[in-house]
């Protein structure tokens, strides 16, 4: 009888939310598991699949996700997330595809102007999201490296690599004239030699990225009109 009862209520007060306007909260809710990272990546970008968020740990359909924070990446992996100016709400003009950890799945990346990049991750079924501010992603390289750049004076090449829920950055040179700081692989240099790995990175093959569009989602990610 005390079933009945609940039943009974729970149905009430599902209908007396819904009549009101109001929406009860599924962000905590676990996403279900999806079999490959391909379908799982068409599925975030039809919203019918959602992925968990790095920042906070809750569970978004692409649609309805917006944060104005964004990922650092730094030497110290202290994975802290800093107040930005990302959009209200997100539009796309490209994306990627590419194994960026080499762990032998490819990553989406769909960039968001002006720079903001979201970074899905698929792992044993689930989808994990990192938002990033690096513009530099569109020069990201085929041997999975890339450049922060903070203007003439001030360049970093790196790598990303995860554990968890986490974005591990290992730095592969640091060119700062600021702090007359030169490094490769943790090494002391001199500033020729960190300039010189600068000009070498450039020369590398860049990956590809496709415009936001029906046909590429269409041809990359099986995600067709309904």
């Amino acid at each position: 009888m005390k079933k009945s009862y609940f039943a009974c209520f729970y149905i009430t007060m599902m209908f007396l939310l819904t009549s009101c306007g109001i929406q009860p909260s599924d962000n905590n809710k676990t996403n279900q598991k999806v079999k490959d990272p391909i379908s799982a990546f068409s599925g975030i970008v039809k919203n019918n699949i959602k992925f968990i968020s790095a920042e906070d740990g809750k569970y978004y359909y692409l649609k309805n996700f917006t944060s104005t924070n964004f990922l650092m990446l730094d030497n110290d992996n202290k994975n802290e997330y800093t107040t930005g100016c990302s959009p209200d709400d997100y539009t796309f003009d490209k994306f990627c595809l590419f194994d960026i950890d080499s762990d032998g799945n490819p990553e989406l990346l769909l960039d968001s102007p002006p720079g903001f990049f979201l970074l899905f991750r698929y792992d044993d079924g689930i989808i994990h999201e990192y938002t990033l501010v690096l513009k530099e992603l569109q020069n990201l390289k085929t041997d999975t490296t890339f450049v922060i750049t903070g203007g003439a004076v001030t360049n970093f090449v790196g790598t990303i690599k995860f554990s968890d829920d986490k974005v591990i950055y290992s730095e592969l040179c640091a060119y700062d004239k600021i702090v007359n700081e030169y490094q490769i692989n943790g090494k002391d240099v001199s500033e020729e030699e960190a300039y010189n790995f600068l000009l070498n990175q450039e020369k590398k093959e860049n990956v590809e990225w496709y415009d936001y569009n029906e046909s590429n989602l269409a041809k990359y990610l099986s995600v067709t009109k309904t």
